[in-house]
């Protein structure tokens, strides 16, 4: 596959029928335009994906649909990924996404259909799908160091237990819902690298 990135969205912009015109704003707003003359085939998995999002977006679809879009992507790129549907989303776009990863659910969805073996299981918030599935009171997150102090902080003073650990922070959330500390986080602007679900036999000794 030897087209650039320019070439490649010029050749889906002539399929769709859309003004070549459009492609440097998409560009830009996926974080390619500096990228327009690379090839297609020496981009990373992350930019590939942004390449794919970029397409996607040639004549301002209304619904946007993701199967596993994070799938083989990194950390970094992950997130980077989710932030950009995220913004798509708040500006007005519609996302049916597919995923295995509660925390991408957590992040992005406002409803989840849930699906075992072809049938729909669960309906509902992405917090009712944490509680069908049965998973533990605990989250751990990785949070970036210089943050530290200011998410235990606040997650404490909001009635959370936290436990520092290493390079990760569990937070036992109780009754409450286990979105609540991830919505906490996010609106006080401290990001959350990743974060998983965990029995309490992997949690340390709470610390506050």
């Amino acid at each position: 596959y030897d087209m650039t990135v320019g070439q490649t969205m010029q050749f889906y912009a002539k399929l769709k029928k859309v003004a070549v015109t459009d492609i440097t704003p998409i560009l830009e707003r996926v974080g390619l335009a500096a990228q327009v003359q690379k090839p297609v085939k020496k981009l990373s998995g992350g930019m590939k994906q942004r390449l794919a999002l970029a397409v996607s977006l040639l004549g301002n679809p209304p619904l946007l649909l993701f199967d596993e879009p994070t799938a083989n992507l990194d950390t970094q790129s992950r997130q980077e990924f989710l932030q950009l549907v995220h913004t798509l989303n708040h500006d007005g776009k519609t996302i049916l996404f597919s995923t295995h990863r509660p925390d991408e659910v957590l992040s992005l969805a406002t409803r989840v259909l849930g699906l075992r073996d072809g049938q729909v299981i669960l309906d509902g918030s992405p917090d009712a799908l944490l509680q069908e599935i049965g998973l533990s009171q605990w989250l751990r997150m990785w949070i970036p160091p210089h943050h530290w102090q200011a998410a235990i902080a606040l997650l404490s003073t909001s009635g959370f237990r936290t436990a520092p650990n290493g390079h990760s922070l569990f937070v036992q959330v109780g009754s409450q819902p286990k979105i609540s500390a991830l919505r906490l986080l996010e609106t006080a602007q401290i990001p959350v690298e990743d974060f998983d679900v965990v029995d309490s036999s992997f949690v340390p000794e709470v610390q506050s």
